[in-house]
């Protein structure tokens, strides 16, 4: 995990972008003006139905993907005048697909985050490094499965590997595309309650969801993209979860109609499904 930062850090935007426009080489526009800004400590949802862009949007932020126009700021530089490594040290990427091809031990794969940390021309492994890496088994859960090799694992194994590693690299900004996917119940609450400990260590976070009840309980900000037949798709609402996700929203954006119950606070609010005949 990052070093714990001044409390007044959490005010200042560490992620911004600025009239964006996100799309592959061989695409039309995919999601259009895109203005966001990210603080510190706090955990921000992309949602929206399938083939509303998120993913696209979220490698744009990962400096995956060039973006169509606009910028994405991290720290107030662009990410594309910053060299692969120095961005590497601010943010980490966990993508939903893992190469199956590795030949690497868990802990080998881990190991792979400190790359931006290590001088180019040579690996010598130090103690903080050690450290780093044996930290963010822990975090993730992984420490039992070190000597196994990733090949052999279960996709929920291979998605809290890929996060190991990611935590590995101690960045300032973590992306996350569908993290649960693959995951059961049991390492769904264990991600659940590693994300709200990383943010409570200041992390930037940012993450594709697409449990409204688990979005809701998670998010400080919730980024809700809407997808347009034939046109660029389109940020519809980005603001706290009791802002964003409400009945009538839900409803436009997803063509479903939910029910809102509250829990025993009224913080606390679940999302049923309501099932049409």
């Amino acid at each position: 995990m990052p070093d714990l930062k001044d409390t007044e850090s959490r005010t200042d935007t560490i992620i911004e972008t600025t009239e964006l426009c996100v799309g592959y080489e061989d695409t039309a526009i995919i999601v259009d003006d895109v203005s966001i800004k990210i603080k510190p400590g706090t955990i921000t949802s992309l949602a929206g139905p399938n083939g509303s862009g998120k993913s696209t949007l979220l490698k744009t932020l990962a400096r995956q993907i060039k973006p169509k126009s606009g910028t994405v700021r991290v720290e107030n530089r662009d990410i594309w005048s910053m060299s692969a490594r120095d961005f590497a040290r601010e943010c980490a990427y966990v993508s939903q697909f893992f190469d199956n091809s590795l030949a690497l031990t868990v802990k080998e794969f881990v190991a792979m985050g400190r790359n931006p940390h290590q001088k180019w021309w040579s690996w010598n492994i130090s103690q903080e490094d050690l450290n780093s890496i044996e930290s963010a088994m822990e975090l993730a859960q992984v420490k039992s499965l070190e000597k196994r090799f990733v090949a052999n694992l279960s996709g929920g194994e291979k998605q809290r590997v890929a996060i190991a590693a990611a935590l590995a690299q101690k960045p300032q900004i973590l992306l996350l595309d569908e993290p649960l996917s693959s995951l059961d119940f049991k390492h769904r609450i264990n991600v659940f309650s590693l994300l709200k400990t990383l943010k409570e260590n200041n992390l930037a976070i940012i993450v594709i969801l697409h449990d409204l009840t688990m979005i809701d309980q998670l998010s400080d900000q919730v980024i809700l993209i809407e997808h347009k037949e034939n046109l660029p798709n389109k940020i519809a609402s980005a603001g706290a979860p009791d802002e964003t996700l409400t009945r009538e929203e839900i409803k436009r954006i997803f063509e479903v109609d939910v029910e809102i119950l509250t829990g025993s606070t009224p913080s606390q609010r679940f999302f049923e499904m309501q099932f049409m005949p």
